[in-house]
């Protein structure tokens, strides 16, 4: 064999070594296990979530089965009861639905709960006292909702991330909350958990939200 021939098949067993090598690497960083705790809970298609229908208020609301539902009427003892920061998940003065997603759903997170609660607030009878002069507008299923009072509170450790959305209903000022209660990460003594991906929180919120539908 000539030595151009031996360099030759030198030349051809480095380059199937490099690509070997290669597909390896790609494969390996692919199977690398994500890190759950950012990710959302696992979603069914939207066709199999969960409904709950509240004839009373006049509206129905889909939700996924990784979520904690409760009804205000019947469980506004357990919607007491839930771990809350600066807020509670759903208030328990006028809760009407109440879905809420715990700790455990971002695992290895600093989340503390999220929840999307729908309210009715009687006493918010008239257009002024349920939105007042609000601007901001939103349209669910049809309906135009002001983007009221929300926002960002910080208090002892704690953040919770509001946003609220109000329409003057049939019976009363009906009240939408998506809100996400985190712990501050500056203030945690917790070094293994990591800051929650709150777009991917919002989003799952944002979601239930899209089903949301006035029956009448």
């Amino acid at each position: 064999m000539s030595k151009k021939g031996f360099v030759n098949i030198i030349l051809i067993v480095v380059v199937v070594a490099i690509i070997i090598a290669g597909g390896y690497f790609i494969m390996s960083k692919r199977q690398t296990p994500i890190n759950q705790g950012q990710e959302p809970p696992a979603l069914a298609q939207v066709s199999d979530w969960k409904k709950y229908t509240n004839e009373k208020y006049g509206f129905e609301i889909s939700y996924p089965p990784s979520g904690e539902f409760y009804d205000g009427e019947q469980d506004r003892q357990k919607i007491s009861a839930l771990p809350h920061n600066i807020f509670y998940p759903c208030d328990p003065r006028d809760i009407v639905a109440c879905l809420y997603f715990p700790s455990k759903s971002y695992t290895d997170t600093n989340l503390e709960g999220a929840a999307v609660a729908i309210s009715v607030i009687k006493r918010f009878d008239t257009e002024a006292k349920c939105v007042g002069t609000v601007i901001p507008k939103k349209q669910i299923d049809n309906i135009t909702f002001s983007e009221t009072a929300g926002g960002i509170f910080k208090s002892s450790g704690h953040e919770s991330k509001d946003w609220m959305y109000r329409t003057l209903h049939e019976q009363g000022c009906l009240e939408i909350i998506l809100r996400i209660n985190t712990t501050d990460l500056a203030y945690s003594t917790n070094t293994k958990i990591s800051r929650v991906n709150e777009s991917s929180v919002l989003a799952l919120l944002n979601s239930v939200l899209s089903t949301f539908k006035f029956l009448h």
